[in-house]
């Protein structure tokens, strides 16, 4: 048979974790000692040797509310915990008697990540330390994405400020024992935009929100020299505008100004 799965975190009574993937079967029956091939987002049965690991099944369970029971087989269209297969997936996979079987759809998220921080530990002979909790926080939270910028930066990818503080969280108290340091929340930066070459609008980009409710539109072009030349010009005035209130309102008259002069260009 065939079974999606997502990976979940199980807590052992003796305190330490265990990845579980949380399984539905959609065709036939799971049993433990079964040889299944597990494929990922991007296997091609046409390409057998790629994306795909071939292990036996060591564990099932039966989920009961927080509970995990041991169970020897699980039949089409139940929910089940399917263990020991952690190290061949990373978010979610298809599981198959046959290698044939073309791999589901990856169930597409919501919400994406719009905040990065980076992570690095106090101390540089852990890094290893904070790399294993990286990839363990990775493997148990399907919203977070953990990255390795260009400068060697580990950068965790939330979706906002509260899953960021529960990633934090999880990762301090349960997946990496070792003191890290958290950066502010990384901006990317561009460096410049220009013209296009044969004097044309740029293209315009179109956008919807996931609940498809809205939709925007836009088109990226560069500020008029004017604009900034007299930019460079005031960059004094422009810091004392929020420094210094005897000088705001001049500067605000002369800003007013410099606007009527360029609606009448």
């Amino acid at each position: 048979g065939e079974h999606d799965e997502r990976l979940a975190v199980h807590v052992r009574e003796d305190g330490s974790e265990r990845f579980v993937a949380f399984a539905r079967v959609f065709g036939g029956t799971l049993r433990i000692g079964d040889t299944v091939h597990i494929l990922g987002p991007r296997y091609d049965p046409r390409y057998p040797e790629k994306y795909r690991h071939v292990l036996k099944v060591e564990r099932l369970y039966l989920m009961m509310g927080r509970a995990l029971e041991p169970v020897d087989t699980v039949p089409a269209g139940c929910v089940c915990g399917l263990g020991g297969i952690h190290d061949a997936i990373l978010k979610t996979a298809t599981v198959s008697t046959s290698p044939h079987c073309p791999p589901m759809s990856v169930i597409p998220a919501h919400a994406k990540p719009i905040i990065r921080v980076a992570v690095e530990p106090e101390n540089p002979a852990e890094q290893h330390a904070v790399l294993r909790g990286l990839r363990l926080l990775n493997y148990a939270d399907p919203a977070v994405e953990v990255s390795v910028l260009q400068t060697g930066e580990h950068v965790v990818a939330a979706c906002g400020e509260v899953h960021l503080e529960h990633c934090l969280r999880d990762l301090r108290e349960r997946y990496c024992p070792v003191q890290f340091r958290v950066s502010p929340p990384l901006i990317p930066f561009r460096e410049t935009i220009t013209t296009r070459p044969d004097g044309k609008p740029a293209p315009s980009i179109e956008r919807s929100t996931p609940s498809k409710l809205y939709t925007f539109k836009l088109r990226a072009v560069p500020i008029p020299s004017s604009i900034t030349d007299w930019l460079e010009e005031h960059a004094a005035d422009m810091r004392a505008l929020f420094l210094d209130a005897d000088r705001s309102d001049a500067l605000l008259a002369d800003i007013q100004q410099f606007r009527q002069s360029l609606l009448v260009q």
